[in-house]
């Protein structure tokens, strides 16, 4: 078991397999011969600081590290599918709401990406383009908070382009 410390001071715990998927966990807390097979930490610290995480997002990233160990997901199957195919309590845990919003998404593909939890990120990278997939360029910038400026020329040509070619 490793402790996961939250930048508000309160703790997550991570199972040795839900910490093995951590590619930056593994490699600070596991030996090599051990790697991904929930081996004992080879060090004796059981508890490290995620200085950006606090408790609710550390808390979805562990249940996130359950569920794919649960339903056995692969990477491979992750990016062979599409969102709406990922095991819908996942999905849920992670749907823009009240209590989940968009800047919490944000902030849980970055501690993700931090902890180097490639499934995890395949996951988010597949709910972030079921979120744009069918929205017109203009409900996506609103959703980003994006303007015009924010785009190169060509980028806006794009956005015309594919404007001019779709039928809302």
């Amino acid at each position: 078991m490793l402790i996961l410390r939250t930048i508000d001071n309160e703790t997550v715990e991570f199972t040795d397999k839900e910490a093995n998927l951590s590619a930056f966990l593994n490699t600070m807390f596991y030996s090599g011969d051990e790697t991904f097979t929930g081996g004992e930490s080879k060090i004796n610290i059981d508890t490290i600081v995620i200085q950006k995480a606090n408790k609710k997002i550390l808390s979805i990233v562990q249940k996130l590290c359950k569920y794919v160990l649960l339903y056995n997901l692969s990477k491979d199957m992750i990016e062979t599918n599409t969102y709406t195919d990922i095991p819908t309590v996942i999905q849920k845990d992670i749907d823009i709401s009240k209590k989940f919003t968009l800047r919490d998404l944000f902030l849980l593909i970055d501690i993700v990406n931090f902890m180097d939890i490639e499934i995890i990120l395949q996951i988010l990278k597949k709910k972030v383009e079921y979120m744009v997939s069918s929205e017109r360029p203009e409900v996506v910038m609103e959703l980003f908070q994006l303007s015009y400026d924010d785009f190169t020329e060509r980028e806006k040509e794009a956005v015309e382009t594919y404007n001019a070619m779709v039928d809302y």
